[in-house]
């Protein structure tokens, strides 16, 4: 079997600091960040792959272990008789195993380490004897050293056992006052705690570090002195007398009573006085009831207001005791006789739907502007109001204008984008047959294969149609090609046969429109016959398997075929018992799962189609693979839980439990599921670092895609070490999710920040998606909404965690929904690498062309991290995208993954590499050098 390596998976899908984007997967055994269209493209990708990553890590280690080369023949010698020696050996257990350092003196001296397992050996041993030492930073052994006695014999189970050693000692002291048992004690700084006090008021914290601490006492109902005790502990004594006396609070009391008459529901209930600090309010709900809490002992007023509206009484003096509520406070409502006017208007500019309207002054109220972008405030008496419209990412003329009220008015306004942006616009016309929905893309003129900068996307058309318009806004400064094309396969993945048009050098000013970018649409003159793909491996199951295959491209990254046929039989020559199924070409999507197969041996080869060319099947051309024995998997180990889902499904369930030793994946296949489904996969051997992925397929298709219920975006991690259960999954609800991750990045001199903006498919494909709000970003914003990042730089501006960014989601079956982004982090300086370094003298590559990069860890580094290591050129076409790289990981060679473009170096080419630790939720920090190859 080959040794196992590290699994990283690249694919094009993540944008590049300074020029362009590229659409990325991560998907390696310990995180998981991906979108679903990466998510359809995930699973397949980093499966298909393990067969010839496993031979390259096998290459290398046959490699390393190659013995030095000897010279020509030598003068012959006398002979010298031939020396008995002999060997000692032992294991590690305890505490720790891994790298104890083993000392042997005496007769003769020599160190070594235990292996993965403890184990160790000295050998070459003369007879004699010998005294041996184990040692480990942080760990004491038994016993402290053993003496062996080597007599004519090897010397075995020289065994010794580990124990951590630190030095802790504890913090104590004591709650007095007016509760004393039962107080939540919580320890804070360098380590964290929480106990409880005793019946006598005391408490302790044991066994903690040397460290700097905060020690906080809280019960409910009562106040400490002090509230907070901070204690530095040192490494040679306890901490005690740390003390806090308790005192009971108040108790609150509240005012409660009803409104009758003309109006019940919706009135404003005002208390004043009894030493608040501000006014205390409630509404009455539609029975005219109301309740204000949290009074204290005092003399209060009560008020109920609303406009249009008065009261019996006015008001209402209230005593309130410490000892009881006050009930029955209430009020009759009679409807003012006098006139109530209107404010209404309309909002016009980039973006007028949804815009909170805020009313002040003589009245308080909120309102949305409508799709259009009207909005108004009804029943209001005479007076002076305010209007102030407000969406982050916008400014409103006027801000926020005085009316004085006397007769109904109308108050209009006009957005202005913050940021400033273009908009390029024009018709699209096309000529031939195919329908689909149209995209419309703008990339950077200058960089090939880059992610697009914005997009649109129109509803299908259907076959030819002229002039039809199309808009795309928030586009920044720069010069750009505008590409439109459709697939009528509706998969969203480029195929040689997709109609399409472009224009090139558009160039843009923020604050200023392009229109008259005008595209026509053609089918393609020539298209290539498809060539049969390569089957990369087959998983067997009971009457299952799933097969990852290799698609044929053409030189712009377009799929040749536009279908695929498998064909399986027990006959190795396919004369006879052949079965077949097709299914729909998916891009890099290619994963295929075949239900229904017989148990027993079978062979399985593929073919393509395309049938714009002459739709011929090319048998010819494809290799058979097999045997494969179709049967349940067995072995000592099962995996079980639950998956739990929302929705009904309507296909077959697969569970697959992958596993990070052998890379090996194991999976069982439930035909009719429903939520909860308990599930069980055998044969999956121990492993620490395996995960758990289910995948509905509602369309029994044996694809994932659109439709299916699927957590490749987030597989659930799961150790295995003997039988295994609790491996529970729960798949993501909701049509998309949308995001807004930071980049943080830095030179060596400059700081700089941007926001990644996206949509990953769940159960709906995205076709679309406007970035309608959110600061610091030209908005409305039209993106690409197929699972690929929108990169929006910000300079020097900071973005803050919490800061949120509105999306509309259109769908690819004609529906939409406004999705909101938070920000969840900005990553600091340091929690980026540093010291990144080119070796190219041997350290690390051995030639200039192939340089080895090296780095050291970032100085904080976060919880759960990995890395992306990518280049570019400035003086040369240089493309290298390394996507989840180990965080262990101190350094690469160039091209390591085989995904870089050109696979070797020039003399003279200046590199700009990007070293970047991403989070668990995607956000950066990225460290950025210069490099030009000797």
């Amino acid at each position: 079997m080959l040794a196992p390596i590290q699994i990283r998976i690249i694919v094009p899908n993540e944008s590049r600091l300074i020029v362009g984007q590229w659409v990325f997967i991560n998907f390696h055994w310990g995180n998981y960040h991906m979108s679903k269209q990466l998510l359809t493209a995930t699973w397949a990708l980093q499966l298909k792959r393990l067969a010839a990553l496993f031979v390259f890590g096998s290459f290398l280690a046959l490699t390393a272990c190659g013995g030095g080369g000897g010279g020509g023949s030598s003068p012959s010698t006398p002979t010298t008789p031939t020396t008995t020696t002999y060997s000692i050996s032992g294991t590690v257990s305890g505490s720790v195993v891994n790298g104890v350092t083993l000392t042997l003196s005496g007769t003769s001296s020599a160190t070594t380490t235990t292996d993965s397992s403890g184990n160790y050996s000295f050998t070459g041993l003369a007879d004699g004897t010998y005294t041996i030492t184990a040692s480990s930073a942080g760990n004491t052994f038994t016993p402290g050293s053993k003496q062996v006695t080597i007599n004519g014999a090897d010397s075995n189970g020289n065994n010794f056992t580990a124990t951590t050693t630190s030095t802790t000692h504890n913090i104590s002291g004591t709650i007095s006052g007016a509760v004393t048992s039962g107080v939540t004690m919580t320890l804070g700084g360098d380590a964290t705690a929480t106990t409880t006090t005793d019946g006598s008021g005391n408490y302790t914290f044991s066994n903690i570090p040397a460290g700097n601490y905060t020690v906080t006492p809280a019960s409910s109902g009562y106040t400490f002195s002090p509230s907070s005790a901070s204690v530095s502990l040192s490494s040679s004594a306890d901490s005690t007398g740390n003390d806090f006396t308790s005192t009971a609070n108040a108790i609150p009391h509240s005012i409660s009573g009803t409104v009758s008459g003309d109006v019940m529901a919706g009135v404003t209930i005002t208390v004043t006085g009894g030493g608040l600090s501000s006014p205390a309010t409630a509404t009455t709900d539609s029975s005219g009831n109301y309740t204000v809490t949290g009074l204290y002992q005092g003399a209060y007023t009560v008020t109920p207001s609303l406009s249009g509206y008065t009261f019996s009484p006015s008001s209402s003096s209230v005593s309130l005791s410490s000892s009881a509520d006050s009930t029955g406070n209430n009020f009759t409502a009679t409807a003012s006789t006098s006139s109530t006017y209107t404010i209404s208007g309309t909002v016009t500019g980039p973006w007028v739907g949804g815009i909170t309207m805020t009313l002040g002054g003589a009245g308080s109220a909120t309102a949305k502007t409508a799709p259009d972008g009207t909005y108004s405030f009804s029943g209001l008496v005479a007076g002076t109001y305010t209007v102030t419209p407000s969406l982050p990412g916008y400014t409103y003329s006027p801000a926020a204008p005085s009316i004085s009220l006397s007769a109904n008015t109308t108050q209009d306004f006009t957005a202005t984008s913050a940021v400033q942006s273009s908009t390029i616009s024009g018709t699209l016309s096309y000529a031939g047959s195919k329908t689909g929905g149209v995209y419309v893309r703008v990339y950077d003129q200058n960089c090939s294969g880059c992610q697009p900068v914005a997009a649109t996307h129109l509803p299908p058309q259907g076959g030819a149609f002229t002039a039809i318009p199309y808009e795309i806004r928030g586009v920044p400064a720069g010069t750009y090609k505008v590409k439109a094309g459709f697939n009528p396969m509706k998969t969203g993945s480029p195929n040689v046969a997709n109609p399409g048009g472009a224009i090139s050098n558009v160039s843009t000013i923020p604050g200023t429109d392009n229109p008259g970018i005008d595209i026509t649409l053609t089918d393609p003159s020539s298209i290539p016959a498809p060539t049969a793909p390569t089957i990369d491996s087959v998983y067997p199951s009971d009457q299952s398997a799933i097969l990852f295959y290799t698609a044929t491209f053409d030189s712009n990254g377009k799929e040749i075929a536009d279908s695929y046929k498998v064909d399986w039989s027990a006959d190795s020559t396919f004369a006879t018992g052949v079965n077949s199924k097709t299914f729909t070409a998916q891009g890099d999507n290619d994963v295929y799962v075949l239900n229904g197969l017989p148990n027993g041996t079978l062979y399985f080869r593929m073919t393509a189609i395309n049938h714009a060319t002459n739709g011929t099947v090319q048998e010819s051309a494809a290799t058979v693979t097999g045997p494969i024995n179709i049967a349940a998997t067995t072995g000592s180990n099962t995996v079980s839980g639950t998956v739990s889902y929302t929705g009904t499904a309507t296909g077959p369930m697969i569970v697959v439990v992958g596993d990070s030793n052998t890379g090996k994946f194991y999976y069982t296949t439930i035909t009719s599921p429903s939520s909860p489904q308990s599930y069980s996969v055998s044969g999956v051997p121990n492993g620490s670092a395996d995960f758990l992925i289910a995948i509905v397929d509602n369309n029994n298709n044996g694809k994932i895609d659109t439709g299916d219920f699927a957590n490749i975006d987030s597989g659930t991690p799961i150790a295995v070490n003997g039988n295994t259960t609790g491996g529970d999954i729960t798949l993501p609800g909701g049509n998309s999710t949308v995001y807004a991750r930071t980049d943080h990045s830095f030179d060596g001199t400059n700081d700089s920040y941007t926001i990644i903006g996206g949509a990953s498919e769940l159960v709906k494909k995205p076709v679309k998606l406007v970035l309608f709000s959110g600061p610091n970003v030209a908005v409305p914003y039209d993106m690409e909404a197929n699972s690929r990042d929108t990169r929006m730089f910000l300079g020097t501006t900071v973005p803050a965690v919490g800061d949120k960014y509105k999306y509309k989601v259109f769908y690819s079956d004609g529906t939409n929904e406004t999705m909101i982004a938070t920000v969840s982090a900005v990553l600091s300086t340091s929690n980026m690498v540093s010291g990144i370094t080119g070796y190219t003298d041997g350290t690390g590559g051995s030639t200039p062309s192939v340089p080895y990069f090296s780095w050291t860890a970032p100085a904080s580094p976060l919880p759960s991290f990995d890395y992306i290591v990518s280049a570019y050129g400035s003086n040369a076409s240089i493309d290298w995208y390394d996507s989840g790289v180990a965080s262990s990981t101190p350094g690469i060679l160039y091209n390591s993954d085989g995904s870089a473009n050109p696979a070797t170096l020039s003399s003279g080419n200046t590199i700009y590499l990007q070293v970047i630790a991403r989070d668990a939720d995607g956000n950066r920090a990225t460290r950025a050098i210069s490099y030009t190859v000797p």
